[in-house]
């Protein structure tokens, strides 16, 4: 299925409860408390002050503040002065599309939230991590195959399917139980207790239970895992102006499939149908994917088969969900609506712990689901009033309730987070970012509002220019610390890829990719090309491989066209600029594992392979053109000198294979025993895995 639509199905019941109540981080921590009995007060100032921090604590969030002050006051564009977006006011959305069987609409006003200067700034987080040169959006459109920007709106519509129920307390009949005492059956139904949902009746099999001797173990027929259930979807996005939207329809509907032939993967792709509907063509999509129907020049609509039939023939529109989206204002930014009464049964039937959601807090979040009718969230990130949540509940005395509930929440939350607060304020090993993030919420807190007039409840939040400064330098933080660590990721996963290549070389050749040997052709005393270079073949590159005159240096006049094509193994993705260079090297002399000229084999390597250093991810300035068969020359007065510019830790690559961090701090002589596979000498490492 297409991007848009994968894992809709297995999700859309946690995003309808996770969305509606998004309050429940307000729930950390909450024991029972009574509720108010009144509405919750004007949000109340914005306090920034920070009491009794630590000076470490102190310093680093300084530091901190620095740093993110670099990025907020860069290159952005002046943000226009935020303001109040109505919620409710008039748009131009076709709802014959909204179906009876639909449960929940989004809709995103595309134009606005391109120009939002919260999401242009995410932008330029997620560009980070973008090809070079290539924005965010020009990477989206090359995988959907149009401009994103030319999209005016988008309307996404969904059911909630009925699940089998999972809950915790249907499972009861699941516990281990003693074994019943089988007794002649009479008029009355005898039922085996078994794992499942089943209860099968004993009679007709009594016989045969009867036969049964304690040496033979009952044999009961496993659980029938019921199949994934249906749910219906559509969708329509407009155009500001007319476009070519074949590439568009084409990546939708058509369903990608790979063939494995001869060790590749073949595409076997199946492209939709062009078929005809009450004098419509549209386009049928291909092994369950969406179908298409291109309305008119600036209107796509989407959509699974029945459905996208039945919107094309606009026979919606006469529901309760049509009626809540037709009276949103047309300047909010993203707006999500859901229609819950007939679909109650769901939230009792969903098995929080499988979802992996905290059963307390989310369970008290159920409870109040299961008394609302309707939710409506809108979402205006550059507005003073970026959330607003209406839940409409069944009645006025159920209002009340939740309304109740809500209140003592929030006012809890007002109490409790800052008190939070303080406690990691007096911590000196808290983490500043972390520390931020909370000072951030808590200020967020009081800034919550819950009020309740007939049967609605609204909750609303508050913010301005500065608390969104805020949240953009903490989002930004946190997307470097958490870019950081998968590149970390990656490049130990290209270690390790780089060590099972070694030791297949090994396999093959029965001695490592080093000395003159199998290929590997000298000159001078000294290889033509690097150890990289032989070990092509186990990475998946043979083909470039059997390019290379293995009896010509790496700068020679046919070798060196190679140099542009530098694998994407030797290549760590936090050191970028470092085009076809590479800081995965080796270090240089005879007592290093591939750092030398003779020929040598697992077997030779006398300290053990777990603790003799093979290959070091060393310093950017380190780095050396891929195909060079240079060792890194290490200086034994200070062998941490030798690795350039690192922080803390140096990633390695041991003989075994494995692959750890170990600290710069370890003492010079153990660093040259480690670098020495064959002075005998076992070293007991300091490991950060």
């Amino acid at each position: 299925m297409h991007p848009i639509f994968k894992n809709l199905a297995m999700r859309i019941r946690s995003f309808l409860i996770v969305t509606s109540f998004s309050l429940s981080l307000l729930l950390n921590g909450c024991g029972e408390k009574e509720p108010a009995e009144e509405p919750a007060p004007p949000p109340e100032t914005v306090q920034n002050s920070a009491p009794n921090v630590p000076a470490d604590v102190q310093d680093s969030l300084s530091e901190l503040q620095d740093k993110l002050g670099n990025f907020t006051r860069g290159n952005e564009v002046p943000a226009a002065p935020a303001s109040d977006v109505a919620l409710y006011g008039e748009n131009t959305i076709d709802t014959s599309v909204i179906l009876d069987d639909y449960h929940v609409a989004v809709w995103i006003n595309a134009e606005k939230l391109l120009k939002s200067q919260v999401v242009d700034s995410f932008f330029k987080v997620a560009g980070d991590d973008a090809t070079p040169g290539l924005h965010p959006l020009e990477a989206l459109e090359k995988d959907i195959g149009i401009d994103p920007e030319l999209v005016s709106s988008a309307l996404i519509l969904a059911t909630i399917p009925e699940t089998p129920n999972n809950s915790i307390e249907s499972r009861q009949d699941e516990l281990p139980l003693d074994p019943p005492v089988l007794e002649e059956p009479g008029n009355e139904e005898i039922f085996e207790v078994i794992e499942g949902n089943l209860a099968i009746p004993l009679v007709e099999q009594h016989d045969e239970i009867k036969t049964i001797t304690p040496e033979q173990p009952q044999i009961v027929e496993p659980e029938t895992i019921p199949a994934r259930p249906n749910m219906q979807y559509g969708a329509v996005i407009k155009f500001r102006k007319a476009a070519n939207l074949s590439n568009l329809i084409e990546n939708i509907t058509t369903a990608r499939h790979f063939d494995y032939v001869d060790n590749q993967l073949v595409p076997n792709h199946q492209a939709g149908t062009e078929v005809e509907f009450n004098g419509n063509k549209y386009v049928q999509g291909a092994d369950g994917q969406p179908s298409a129907f291109l309305k008119d020049d600036t209107t796509l609509i989407v959509g699974s088969e029945a459905e996208l039939k039945a919107m094309m023939e606009g026979k919606g529109g006469s529901n309760k969900l049509a009626e809540m989206i037709a009276k949103i204002g047309s300047d909010n930014t993203f707006v999500f609506a859901a229609t819950t009464d007939e679909v109650k049964d769901t939230y009792s039937q969903l098995n929080l712990s499988e979802l992996g959601l905290p059963l307390p807090q989310i369970g008290q979040l159920l409870e109040i689901a299961q008394k609302v009718n309707t939710s409506l969230v809108a979402l205006n990130p550059d507005s003073d009033t970026p959330v607003f949540l209406q839940l409409a509940a069944e009645d006025a005395q159920a209002s009340r309730g939740i309304f109740m509930q809500l209140n003592a929440l929030t006012t809890l939350a007002k109490v409790m987070l800052p008190a939070q607060v303080q406690q990691f304020e007096s911590n000196p090993n808290t983490d500043p970012i972390t520390l931020r993030a909370l000072q951030f919420g808590s200020e967020l807190a009081q800034n919550l509002n819950v009020t309740n007039e007939a049967d609605t409840i609204t909750i609303s939040m508050t913010w301005n220019a500065a608390l969104r400064t805020q949240l953009l330098e903490l989002v930004t933080v946190a997307a470097g610390k958490t870019r950081s660590a998968a590149m970390s990721a990656q490049s130990k996963n290209n270690m390790k890829q780089i060590g099972v290549a070694i030791y297949n070389y090994h396999f093959t050749y029965e001695n490592l990719p080093v000395g003159e040997k199998d290929g590997i052709k000298f000159s001078e005393g000294s290889p033509l090309l690097s150890w990289r270079v032989h070990i092509l073949p186990f990475i998946e590159q043979q083909e470039l491989y059997d390019r290379f005159k293995l009896d010509e240096p790496w700068d020679s006049e046919h070798n060196i066209k190679l140099l542009n094509e530098m694998p994407f193994v030797y290549a760590n993705p936090a050191q970028k600029g470092l085009q076809n260079k590479t800081v995965y090297r080796v270090p240089a002399g005879d007592n290093s594992i591939l750092g030398g000229n003779s020929v040598i084999g697992l077997k030779d390597i006398l300290d053990g392979t777990a603790n003799s250093a093979m290959v070091l991810d060393v310093g950017p300035e380190m780095a050396i053109e891929w195909t060079k068969p240079d060792s890194l020359p290490i200086d034994a007065a200070n062998v941490v000198s030798s690795f350039g510019e690192l922080n803390k830790v140096i990633t390695v690559l041991l003989s075994d294979g494995s692959v750890l961090d170990i600290p710069l701090s370890m003492e010079n002589d153990k660093w040259k025993l480690f670098l020495n596979y064959k002075d005998g000498k076992a070293l007991e490492l300091p490991r950060r895995r």
